[in-house]
């Protein structure tokens, strides 16, 4: 707490302030269910991209990729290259079936290309999968700004629930956009404005001479590390560009693709061109915060190096920029970095919490209950924002202290997204499949690559766990493709 002056609590009551004005204004007037799940299709194409780079970015991604920076090279851009090539997929082959009826939820389309079993399957699996993660990069934030400042934990939690509560159930989807261009906007220009410091600080020529020296510009490892002259061992090694790129781009596809939390914002524009346009957009826009982050973290190098502390030889990697940012940046710029951080987090808490109570009502309460009224579809639906909110939190709190179960949380979607985008890469891309083949392959590929992630978890196989979302994928699409459709549900040609 002594470490923020008047400045910046000026900085951050001006942003909560700013944050909740837009998400109620922008969020008003929500009549029925179309305007509340996807804005009534009428939000602009621009929103909907910083909307998304604003939810793809998360705290731990903020305060994270720097220390990789730091401590190793750029080859983290390699990731970002398959991430890339992924959008055009999503765009081209995933939108394009989802635009062509109006759906609130993603997982509607399985019931109407299989039935509800894959329906109700995939869902599940987003809500149990989602809520674990999101809780996981919620109490990361609260870390963060609680070693950063002095805050406890729970403070810090209960004030994200509440804020974001107010202005996510007011206005649903249009709410959640319309911060995130505020959020977005924010986080970016506080990584752009710590870039900025250390380059005057330091100087970009001793920058660019000692990140040189150390060997940090290096960006692509096309040689694969191969332990004890056994070639399968490459396959463990996550930085080879092979396996950087795969898993950027079967990662990516899962997330964009399956995941209601990144596809219900692109759902929200007016049509399939613009929903497109923002999908493709946020890679061309990501990948440049990438490199700005990435060169953040070698700028930090750089410094210490010029500047040595003796504290942070003490310190881990992840722990230099919280470290920087509350020793060295003054004043009014320190408390900018703050709302950045604070905005990554918000905005993956409000786009999780508006996700998982559009899910839940779209596939479980209004496919059974058809006569509620619109204002009862959204008075329900605000409900459930606030329970999961509450639920999201009460998670995070709960793990606080469990390091294991950190690193588990955040390598569990690894289990699920496979079996997800089998299940969607079967019904888009081919003629095959059926509702109990579909539950039949997705129980069976998560049982495997269960076991294959306990295996590479206590190294009892040389196979990188980022390798789990292919075999997911693969194994399902291969069981499920052993059965056959029935004919009404095969697409026809448009």
């Amino acid at each position: 707490m002594e470490h923020l002056k008047a400045i910046d609590w000026l900085i951050v009551v001006c942003y909560f302030s700013v944050v909740l004005f837009v998400g109620i204004y922008m969020g008003r007037r929500e009549k029925n269910a179309a305007d509340f799940y996807i804005g009534n299709r009428k939000i602009p194409w621009g929103a909907v991209l910083m909307s998304i780079i604003a939810t793809e970015i998360s705290a731990a991604t903020f305060l994270g990729v720097p220390s990789i920076g730091y401590s190793e090279n750029m080859q983290y851009l390699q990731f970002s290259i398959g991430s890339l090539v992924a959008r055009f997929l999503v765009a081209y082959i995933f939108l394009s079936v989802f635009y062509a009826s109006t759906y609130f939820s993603i997982y509607s389309y399985l019931a109407d290309r299989f039935g509800n079993g894959s329906r109700y399957t995939t869902t599940v699996f987003f809500l149990i999968t989602r809520t674990l993660a999101s809780g996981v990069r919620l109490l990361l934030a609260a870390k963060g700004l609680s070693i950063l400042f002095g805050f406890e934990i729970w403070h810090v939690l209960l004030v994200f629930l509440i804020i974001t509560i107010i202005y996510t159930a007011t206005g649903g989807i249009k709410a959640v956009i319309w911060t995130d261009v505020v959020q977005g906007t924010v986080f970016m220009l506080a990584g752009v404005s710590v870039f900025v410091f250390l380059g005057i600080s330091v100087g970009w020529d001793e920058i660019l001479r000692i990140g040189n020296e150390a060997g940090k510009f290096h960006l692509f490892n096309f040689t694969p590390t191969v332990e004890g002259g056994a070639w399968w061992t490459c396959f463990s090694d996550e930085k080879w560009f092979v396996i950087a790129f795969i898993n950027g781009l079967m990662a990516t596809t899962a997330s964009l693709g399956t995941d209601q939390d990144m596809t219900q914002r692109m759902l929200a524009c007016k049509d399939v061109k613009r929903a497109r346009r923002s999908v493709i957009s946020s890679g061309l826009i990501g990948i440049p915060f990438a490199c700005i982050s990435l060169l953040i973290g070698i700028g930090l190098f750089a410094y210490f190096q010029k500047n040595p502390d003796p504290t942070v030889a003490s310190l881990q990697s992840d722990e230099i920029f919280p470290y920087f940012i509350r020793s060295v940046l003054p004043a009014g710029l320190k408390g900018f970095v703050l709302i950045g951080i604070i905005a990554v987090s918000m905005s993956s808490l409000d786009s999780t919490m508006s996700a998982l109570s559009t899910s839940t009502m779209v596939e479980f309460v209004d496919n059974r209950k058809k006569d509620l009224s619109p204002k009862q579809q959204v008075m329900l639906s605000r409900i459930l924002i606030i329970v999961f909110g509450i639920i999201l939190t009460v998670f995070a709190f709960s793990i606080r202290n469990e390091d294991k179960l950190i690193w588990m949380a955040l390598k569990i979607t690894s289990i699920t997204a496979g079996p997800m985008l089998g299940v969607f890469l079967l019904g888009i891309l081919t003629k095959r499949g059926s509702d109990t083949g579909n539950v039949i392959a997705m129980g069976l590929s998560t049982v495997l690559v269960a076991c294959l992630f306990y295996l590479i978890h206590m190294d009892k196989i040389p196979l990188g766990w980022t390798w789990l979302i292919v075999i997911g994928t693969a194994s399902t699409m291969f069981v499920g493709a052993l059965f056959a459709s029935s004919p009404s549900k095969i697409p026809q040609a448009r």
